[in-house]
């Protein structure tokens, strides 16, 4: 297996992690409503940059 192999499979990994992570937030305010993310958050690109 090369180096650029394996680093392409880590990537892959951890998009997929980001995935899950982006998508567990999303749910969560779908859950709690918008407003449950923090002060006039109305917009779904909020959830994304939140960490």
């Amino acid at each position: 297996m090369t180096e650029t192999t394996l680093e392409q499979r880590i990537r892959r990994l951890e998009d997929l992690e980001a995935i899950r992570d982006l998508t567990a937030r999303y749910a969560d305010a779908i859950n709690k409503g918008w407003n449950g993310i923090g002060k006039g958050c109305d917009h779904p690109q909020t959830i994304a940059s939140r960490t």
